[in-house]
């Protein structure tokens, strides 16, 4: 789908179609980018990435740059076709050193091995951020977010758009004369409503699945 056309169902599913929009295209950009952000935080909604060859660090051989839309890791190789696993963290327990590359860990947006592995390429597959748009203006932008899933997009944004609603609201709740209570305000279940059904479609996308647990290997 292309962000104007995006664009134009926002409007429509907000009643904000009118000539004169509460909400600026800016605003809504806005909004979508931080759906897409939000959406891509789950593996079974991100999008995937194979055989991505990592920057390796001048000083330190053994560090690598992860992609800016990294969201988790799949799979590391090095060389091309041996599979590495990875190092779980356990405080109180020194690492051995080796000079072949046996597993990697993931710390903030690097990845690290636990040899340097020489001329041999480290090679990832990881599950990404979807892009959006540069701006309100990138009009002709292609989401890569299946159309079976725009909906979350849209309810996203509509919690967005009835949180402000609310909020507005909620500015005049301080001079009523009971005190400014703000649990009559007429805006807080549909948003909290709204956040359910999010979150709900949310699970609802998200399959089960096995969970691989790694133990050392005893060195021979």
């Amino acid at each position: 789908m292309l962000w104007s056309e995006l664009l134009t169902e926002l409007r429509f599913d907000n009643n904000d179609a009118g000539a004169a929009p509460r909400f600026s295209d800016y605003v809504m950009w806005r909004y979508v980018r931080d759906a897409v952000i939000d959406i891509s935080r789950y593996p079974a909604l991100s999008l995937r990435k194979d055989d991505v060859v990592l920057a390796q660090d001048i000083a330190t051989k053994t560090k690598f740059s992860l992609p800016a839309d990294f969201v988790s890791e799949v799979a590391v190789q090095c060389p091309v076709g041996t599979f590495l696993e990875p190092r779980q963290a356990r405080p109180g327990v020194t690492l051995s050193s080796s000079t072949r590359v046996q597993f990697y860990r993931v710390d903030g947006e690097r990845l690290y091995l636990n040899a340097d592995p020489g001329t041999n390429s480290v090679t990832l597959s990881y599950y990404a951020t979807h892009p959006f748009p540069t701006s309100e203006t990138d009009i002709s932008f292609l989401f890569t977010i299946p159309d079976r899933n725009i909906e979350l997009i849209g309810l996203y944004v509509k919690g967005r758009v009835n949180e402000w609603i609310r909020l507005q609201g909620s500015k005049l709740d301080r001079f009523k004369i009971s005190g400014g209570a703000r649990d009559d305000n007429p805006m807080l279940v549909e948003t909290k409503s709204n956040e359910k059904t999010y979150a709900e479609a949310i699970r609802e996308r998200i399959p089960a699945r096995s969970v691989n647990l790694y133990r050392p290997r005893r060195r021979l």
